[in-house]
């Protein structure tokens, strides 16, 4: 049904409703025969010398006529449909309204704005539009414009500067942007107070949230295309006047990642462009990290075929591994700045002999190696991939730090260097939205978009990270507010938390620690144990089924009463940083034995301590989505110990493990249960994080369980492979025999995995030692009757390293494990099973939210 004008005094606010009130819709009112007359069109679409000349010239010199004898426009016809009326507007038409006339007229006047066609310098592209924006920015506007006739397209104007004066304008889809997004970055820009303001660079440092990341948290980009994209998504950009360069947010770190290309290529090329991109970003930080660190550290590594030519290429050089990589990568950069600065051809030139002139005299000279310089060319053409400069800067630059603390920790630097590259990115969160969506938080829906690009026709769902209004064509959809009010996990999250805090030192020492009592059984000692742990969770899942909607440090106040509540608290608060501690010094132990033996125990402790402070003064589901995306750890690990079967010098016996259950008795079999304790310690997590993960009662329960038998049949697993490859005897004198027979395996170009497998293994003992800050943080900021955690996770850290730095020997630290382990009993067992009781026999429970 059509849609007819209302009296012509009312028809130009019936279009900018139409238009969503956008802010280039431009109305010049006149009179003709006495009657008043409105011209109304986009100003980003119709050409201004065309209507001054074409209508309104003729209209004001002769006002006798009809307007169709006066306007000699090609094409101008009567309109009375609005919809038709608005559609004419987006083709860069002008309507005309007169008084007294039902129907307006709609006159073609479109703009021939002819912008630079060069394409942008710094975003090259092979296929598709080498239309590029320029410095006006009512052509960057109508180049977008010209895009979409979509009457959603909402433009608003703004003036920033008390002195410059510039005019900035928001462009979005008005039914697809969040309008909570909208009104923070509305009002960031108008809090700016700044005298100058010269460029979108300037806005984007007012804006951000984090201005001190490495990381650009807006995306930069000169492509029509591109902005264009990016709002159908439900995103914002933002132009200036003056300047070519569009912002764009919110956005997330696959967007850097993302070249127009890869719209415009067969789905499978532009998938392995990408994994090359992202290969790059590795590459780009890591290479000259990993050559330090294996010449300097972890010359084992190397295959034997490579030592000697290696060998030989680095005992001429005169500096040390970090100077002949500073060396050269300083070099580098020189050359690339000086080729910016200099005229393109003498850039070009400047870039190519200095490269090889420079190159080659430090090899020849002896300053440098040979490999060096291969590690330094590899790393320059990686960053140079990255399609977005903002990114492949920062890359350059966080190389640096890498190379210091590789040539400082060896391998376990880059490890703990990524961990804090990675706690940083799981930490931001521009505008709302994690930087890291949509790998964490997981959502498999939005992955067509990121390491791969699917097809096309198979992108039929807007990612949520900017939270659009509309996620397909069918529906319209909410994915939540910006600001999380409330800190919810998943059952995957909570699942995943249960296992990283499981899999901590334990299972390297485990398989010796049950093999002591329940000697070839000590694997059916562990599932023993896992039994246990089962029925300890069952019980610690009713007591906080009574209280759905609190955690432990919030019941206990209200079962045992306020100054004994504070008091069990206090305990907690103490059990948790003694475990945490105690992982510490275990962790220590292996660290110090088999990878750097002359690294201080505070400057390892201190590594894992830091990254602890870093991460947990986030919140939970911070730390959640993190060990998500982490969990390929614990398959690692296991993988990594199945080599033992394909290692053709180790012997595999069963008949180490037979007769199955009648080697140790029964009383054996427990005295190793008890030895599993702490291995499987981290399930009591239940206690605080059960009212903050989603879904019903069952469903936790389920999550916990699961994450219990996993962790119960992988160290079964391991304690079960050690002990068909060692004999008794060795077991008794092995402390770690896991780590021992990945040393003694050997294959091509595969030498010392243990190193690798310590390094990696060194990020899971890292997550359950954050686990337990995260624990007795809460409780501390509980028993002050604090809101929040934060301010307490340094002191706790610093009270874990100080008691982690105290025992000496290895019987002080068999010591401290069986005081954890003791503990455990009264804190997991006997605590818990007190306020069950209590809750029961005195009617004590929380009735809203409970689930059956």
């Amino acid at each position: 049904m059509e849609k007819r004008f209302p009296p012509p005094h009312d028809n130009l606010e019936s279009i900018r409703q139409a238009l969503f009130h956008t802010q280039d819709l431009t109305t010049r009112e006149l009179s003709r025969n006495g009657r008043d007359a409105l011209l109304v069109y986009l100003h980003t679409l119709a050409d201004g010398e065309k209507i001054r000349e074409g209508i309104l010239d003729p209209l004001l010199s002769t006002e006798d006529k009809p307007v169709m004898e006066v306007i000699t426009s090609a094409q101008i016809k009567k309109e009375a449909d609005l919809n038709r009326v608005n559609s004419g507007l987006l083709l860069g038409q002008v309507v005309l309204l007169l008084e007294g006339v039902q129907e307006c007229f709609l006159i073609e006047t479109p703009s021939l704005f002819k912008p630079n066609i060069s394409e942008p310098d710094n975003e090259k592209v092979i296929r598709g539009s080498h239309v590029g924006f320029v410095e006006t920015l009512s052509v960057n506007l109508h180049l977008i414009r010209k895009r979409t006739e979509n009457r959603h397209l909402t433009v608003r104007y703004l003036t920033i500067g008390k002195m410059t004066q510039t005019k900035i304008a928001l462009v979005y889809m008005h039914n697809l942007v969040n309008p909570d997004l909208m009104k923070e970055i509305e009002k960031r820009l108008h809090s700016i107070q700044a005298d100058t303001l010269l460029s979108p660079g300037f806005i984007e440092e007012y804006i951000e949230e984090k201005s001190f990341s490495p990381f650009p948290q807006m995306l930069n980009t000169e492509w029509p295309d591109r902005v264009m994209g990016h709002l159908m998504e439900g995103r914002v950009a933002l132009l200036a006047e003056g300047s070519p360069t569009a912002l764009i947010a919110p956005v997330t770190f696959n967007a850097f990642y993302q070249s127009p290309d890869d719209y415009n290529s067969r789905t499978v090329v532009a998938s392995f462009m990408r994994v090359i991109r992202f290969i790059s970003f590795f590459t780009a930080i890591l290479l000259p990290a990993f050559y330090i660190s294996v010449v300097a550290f972890h010359f084992e590594v190397i295959p034997v075929e490579l030592v000697f030519p290696m060998k030989s290429s680095v005992e001429t050089v005169p500096f040390t591994p970090l100077l002949e990589a500073l060396l050269l990568e300083l070099t580098v950069e020189l050359i690339r700045e000086g080729g910016i600065r200099l005229p393109s051809p003498v850039g070009q030139t400047l870039g190519i002999v200095g490269g090889l002139v420079i190159g080659e005299s430090a090899v020849q000279a002896g300053l440098v190696s040979n490999t060096m310089v291969i590690v330094v060319a590899l790393t320059a053409l990686s960053s140079f991939v990255i399609p977005s400069h903002g990114m492949g800067a920062s890359i350059r630059f966080l190389r640096f730090p890498f190379m210091f603390l590789s040539a400082t920790f060896g391998f376990l630097g880059i490890c703990f260097g990524l961990l804090y590259l990675l706690i940083h990115l799981a930490k931001l969160s521009p505008f709302g939205t994690p930087y890291f969506s949509p790998a964490t938080p997981l959502r498999l829906r939005d992955m067509k978009d990121t390491l791969i690009r699917l097809p096309i026709w198979k992108l039929n769902r807007r990612p949520v990270d900017a939270e659009p209004q509309k996620l397909t064509q069918e529906r319209y959809s909410r994915s939540g507010n910006m600001a999380e009010n409330k800190v919810s996990i998943t059952q995957g999250q909570f699942l995943s938390l249960i296992l990283h805090t499981q899999f901590a030192t334990s299972p390297l020492s485990l398989p010796y620690a049950v093999a002591t009592p329940a000697k070839a059984d000590g694997w059916i000692a562990v599932l023993l144990c896992g039994v246990g742990v089962q029925i300890a969770l069952l019980l610690l899942w009713a007591l906080n089924r009574r209280f759905p909607s609190r955690d432990l440090f919030d019941f206990l106040p209200r079962l045992l009463g306020k100054l004994p509540g504070k008091v069990v608290t206090a305990g907690y608060i103490i059990f948790f940083t003694l475990t945490g501690s105690t992982i510490l010094i275990l962790y220590f132990g292996i660290i110090h034995s088999w990878m750097l033996p002359t690294t201080p125990k505070w400057a390892i402790l201190g590594l894992m301590v830091l990254a602890g402070m870093q991460l947990v003064s986030g919140n939970l589901r911070i730390m959640a989505r993190l060990y998500l995306f982490m969990s390929g750890l614990i398959l690692l690990l296991v993988l990594s110990v199945s080599l033992v079967y394909l290692d053709p010098y180790t012997e595999v016996n069963v008949h180490y493990v037979m007769p199955i259950g009648q080697i140790a008795g029964f009383m054996n079999l427990l005295k190793g249960a008890h030895e599993s304790v702490f291995a499987l310690l981290g399930f009591e997590l239940i206690l605080v994080v059960y009212p903050f993960v989603e879904g019903s009662a069952t469903g936790k329960l389920k999550a916990a369980s699961l994450a219990n038998w996993i962790s119960t049949l992988l160290y079964s697993f391991l304690t079960l492979t050690v002990m068909l490859a060692l004999s008794p005897v060795e077991m008794s004198l092995i402390p770690e025999p896991l780590i021992y027979m990945l040393k003694a395996f050997t294959y091509r170009l595969v030498e010392r995995p243990d190193l690798y497998f310590l390094s990696l293994w060194s990020i899971l003992a890292f997550s359950s030692f954050s686990t337990y800050v995260y624990l007795a943080s809460l409780g501390t900021a509980r028993l002050l009757n604090r809101s929040f955690h934060r301010k307490w996770v340094i002191g706790i850290c610093l009270a874990g390293y100080v008691l982690a730095l105290l025992p000496q020997g290895q019987h002080v630290v068999d010591t401290w494990i069986q005081i954890v382990t003791w503990s455990s009993y009264g804190f997991i067992l006997g605590l818990p099973l007190l306020l069950l009781l209590i809750s029961i026999l005195a009617g004590k429970k929380e009735e809203r939210g409970v689930t059956p």
